[in-house]
């Protein structure tokens, strides 16, 4: 019997600033998973012990956006 893989929680910020350039524009900046933690998945045996399946990064990503709104 194959045992479960739960991904275990882990800290995770996200960052946008945006501000308005004049009557129509506006400039936005995106930072997601600015902590970068490892996501870690574990198989979940019945008897209670834990053994990792694996452990990786998604990494960081940066998006700057500019809109114009009628």
């Amino acid at each position: 019997d194959l045992p479960d893989v739960i991904e275990l929680p882990r800290h995770l910020v996200d960052l946008t600033l945006s501000k308005d350039l004049g009557k129509h524009w506006n400039l936005t900046f995106r930072v997601r998973d600015l902590l970068n933690s490892p996501v870690r998945r574990s198989y979940e045996f019945n008897s209670g012990y834990d053994l990792d399946f694996d452990i990786f990064r998604w990494g960081t990503t940066y998006a700057l956006s500019v809109s114009y709104n009628i």
